[in-house]
């Protein structure tokens, strides 16, 4: 047997070959001596199974491991390194506190979805339920002795002695000066009774002044086997109290195709017992587990009847039958019905050789059940509420009330506590059900029913509806904007002034202007007719800034729906900063003094240039924003350039466009156009001073060369080493420092080359080429021509 086959009988128990575990004891495996490679190949048999590690725990003593091997065992799994498989470097061992006990019932759950839905699947699935033996508990009774039961005897009174003596192969015990004692196979009482009787020939006053105790030490191992259809089946070796229940759990419980109700337990090659799981899940009945004994054999059988229930039952899912049961049986398995189940029509279909059969039954009808069959019941409908009446909208009390036959409209009224005062009382609404279950509406004048003229009797289901005047109309409020501490909509009153409106809206900011409110009020319905093309008219009105009441408020009573604007004091706000950088004797951010602040005016304030200022190369970046559509320009612009560094992310709020500038024009003539105004957030960048000039694209050499004097682009070109051959000589263009640009111009033959001065780059691009048209192409065109040519003079013949 290899050291990984024994390494797993060792830590899984008996689910990894139970008989090659036998082979050799796993009790000699030494776990720190194991290799990553077989500790990984432990875990994945783990995951494979679907097993976490307390329930790997368990089966490893269940094979007789000790714990100093499991503890081991563990802390080598939890820090086992991955074995190279790059799909998947995590193992799926999971360790529980015992405080985390509730939530590893779920985390660990293995079970599939339909395995979930056969009844009593959970009972040997679930961490909080292991049935495993309390060791500390007293022995019952029953309890069977046999070789390796540790006695305990203790003789006080009197006399005092004590004997500590274990169950021998043979089934004796010895006592000193007694001999041996035959106890094999008794239970616990009966040789309490025998042990008892022996130490009375030695003990003549036992039972009187001297007393014994005799108990159970440590219990004897025991090896148990399960079979059949369970998930892990195998022998296992537990403690002679282990029952039946502990042994189901420890190898995962009957499978999907397993039974509950016919567990049956072999003892010296004989059924014992037949066992009913369904007697311990629904009654309660302990008795089904039952105690093992060495050698016993559990064989968990297919299941033979599957009655599936689903619907409005207490519970639902997979239910096994014996021979014999019914529906009724199945019925009571399922816990009976929900409240809202529909009782009368228990739908059940039956598989017969011709195909499915349906039928409807009720509880107590004891339909025999057969393999297959199916039970459903649905909801009774909660859209349909027999037995009464509503009534909402304008009363003191809306709501349902009880149906009464004879019941009028008056009565439902006034037991919703009457109509409030602000009822419309021209129409009210009664909605009816048809006998076909379809609506109709009946309306009615509220002001006949207040005055006793009208009245009408009422049918079950009906609904009454009656508004308030307020409802029919369009919530009527006064907007308040601008320079107010907070803006905001406010419900209209009757009499509210402007001022009224101000103190509400928080009052005035320090630099509202009080002699500037415009009040925007819509026009009446007689002034629409007159000017269709007008909707609304402009109101300035001037109010004291401490918001003092005076004649004039008063005077100037608001309407439903004026909007009033509070405007700010001429060049109250401030502007914003213009940040100024690069070869001036003061760079920094400079606040905008006023709408009239200008380049050379933002230039004084930085203290003029510095002896080293590029005043040609200068530049103005100013801050732009761009809609969706733009933004989707720049990204495919971005995305289209072969760089996976560069982000496709394109900042809405910072981007800014280079305004190109002519500084010196600027500063010879400032009072010419071209003498900007600075905008909140402009750049202006004075460079410095330059001695050079890049010659790039399709040149025989991209360099950067000293500038000269006097030189134009062609000839920095040829100091480039020339022209490409895909050059586009006459397209050449000069990009100046302070962004503009400046192409070749052609006059007949000859070509006017842009002038260069220091930082300027020389651009030559490339010509585009351009296909040439093929013989067979033209051809192909002469072709098709010439035939519609053809059908052109057809036509005009036949005219």
């Amino acid at each position: 047997m290899n050291i990984i086959a024994l390494t797993m009988a060792l830590f899984l128990g008996a689910i990894v070959a139970p008989s090659d575990a036998q082979a050799q004891d796993p009790k000699n495996v030494n776990v720190s001596e194991l290799s990553d490679a077989q500790i990984n190949k432990v875990i994945s048999e783990m995951n494979s199974r679907n097993l976490s590690l307390e329930q790997a725990k368990q089966l490893a003593r269940a094979r007789g491991a000790s714990e100093v091997q499991i503890a081991e065992m563990e802390k080598r799994i939890l820090n086992a390194k991955p074995n190279g498989d790059k799909t998947n470097n995590k193992t799926k061992v999971v360790t529980v506190e015992p405080e985390e006990a509730s939530e590893r019932a779920v985390e660990n759950n293995t079970i599939s979805k339909e395995d979930a839905l056969v009844f009593g699947h959970s009972l040997f699935n679930n961490s909080k339920l292991s049935f495993e033996p309390n060791v500390n508990a007293p022995v019952s009774d029953t309890y069977v002795l046999g070789p390796g039961d540790e006695v305990n005897i203790d003789i006080f009174g009197l006399s005092q002695q004590s004997y500590t003596t274990v169950v021998a192969r043979t089934g004796n015990i010895d006592i000193p000066l007694i001999g041996p004692i035959y106890v094999g196979g008794q239970s616990f009482a009966s040789a309490r009774q025998i042990i008892m009787s022996k130490l009375r020939t030695i003990y003549s006053d036992l039972g009187g002044k001297t007393s014994a105790s005799i108990k159970l030490g440590k219990l004897r191992t025991i090896n148990v086997s399960v079979m059949g259809e369970v998930f892990a089946p195998g022998t296992y070796t537990v403690l002679g109290t282990t029952s039946l229940f502990n042994l189901m759990h420890l190898s995962g419980g009957p499978t999907s195709n397993g039974s509950f109700r016919d567990v049956q337990l072999l003892r010296d090659g004989k059924v014992v017992a037949h066992l009913d799981v369904y007697d311990f899940l629904i009654k309660g009945n302990a008795s089904v587990n039952v105690a093992l004994r060495d050698g016993d054999i559990v064989m968990v059988p297919t299941y033979q009847k599957r009655i599936i229930v689903e619907g409005a039952f207490k519970r639902t899912g997979y239910f096994e039958a014996k021979e014999g049961e019914t529906s009724d049986d199945i019925i009571a398995f399922a816990g009976g019905f929900t409240p809202q189940a529909y009782t009368e029509n228990i739908q059940y279909t039956h598989i017969t050789t011709k195909g499915l059969e349906f039928m409807s039954i009720k509880a107590g009808d004891a339909i025999p059940m057969s393999n297959g069959d199916k039970l459903v019941v649905n909801d009774i409908s909660e859209n349909r509420l027999n037995g009464q009446v509503s009534i909402n909208g304008a009363v003191f009390a809306p709501g349902k009330y009880q149906f009464k036959e004879g019941i009028k409209l008056s009565e439902l009224v006034e037991m919703a506590g009457g109509l409030v005062e602000n009822v419309f009382l021209s129409r009210g609404i009664i909605t009816r059900l048809k006998e076909d279950r379809s609506l109709e509406s009946l309306n009615f004048n509220v002001a006949d029913l207040v005055n006793g003229s009208y009245n009408i009797e009422l049918k079950d289901q009906d609904d009454i509806f009656i508004t308030t005047k307020e409802e029919l109309r369009a919530r009527r409020n006064i907007t308040i904007i601008g320079e107010v501490l907070n803006p905001q909509t406010i419900e209209y009153r009757e009499n509210i002034t402007l001022g009224d409106v101000i103190v509400l809206a928080g009052g005035l900011t320090e630099i509202a202007c009080p002699s500037k409110i415009d009040i925007c009020r819509r026009l009446s319905d007689e002034e629409s007719e007159s000017s269709p093309t007008i909707s609304s008219k402009s109101t300035t009105v001037t109010i004291t800034k401490d918001l003092s009441i005076g004649s004039k408020d008063n005077e100037f009573v608001l309407m439903p729906y004026d909007v009033i604007s509070v405007h700010a004091y001429p060049n109250s706000r401030i502007r914003g900063a213009v940040k100024v950088s690069g070869m001036v004797n003061f760079p920094g951010t400079y606040s905008i003094l006023s709408t009239e602040e200008t380049i050379t005016s933002l230039i004084e304030r930085a203290g003029g240039f510095s002896s080293l200022a590029d005043i040609e190369g200068a530049r103005l970046y100013r801050r732009v924003a761009i809609d969706d559509k733009m933004k989707n320009i720049l990204k495919d612009r971005v995305s289209s350039l072969d760089n996976d560094e560069v982000t496709t992310e394109v900042d809405t709020e910072d981007h800014y466009e280079l305004v190109a500038i002519e500084l010196s024009d600027i500063l010879s003539n400032p009072g010419k156009y071209s003498n900007i105004h600075v905008r909140a957030n402009d750049e202006l960048v004075i460079p410095q001073k330059q001695e050079t000039v890049s010659v790039s694209g399709h040149v025989l050499n991209s360099v950067s060369l000293s500038y000269i004097d006097g030189l134009n682009a062609k000839k920095y070109v040829q100091l480039a080493g020339g022209f490409a051959p895909n050059a586009y000589k006459s397209k050449l263009y000069v990009i100046y420092p302070n962004g503009k640009a400046k192409a070749t111009k052609r006059f007949l033959w000859f070509k006017n080359y842009p002038k260069v001065v220091p930082g300027s780059q020389v651009v030559v691009p490339e010509k585009v080429k351009k296909e040439r048209i093929g013989a067979p192409a033209l051809i192909s065109m002469s072709s098709s021509v010439v035939a519609m040519i053809a059908i052109v003079v057809n036509l005009l013949d036949k005219d």
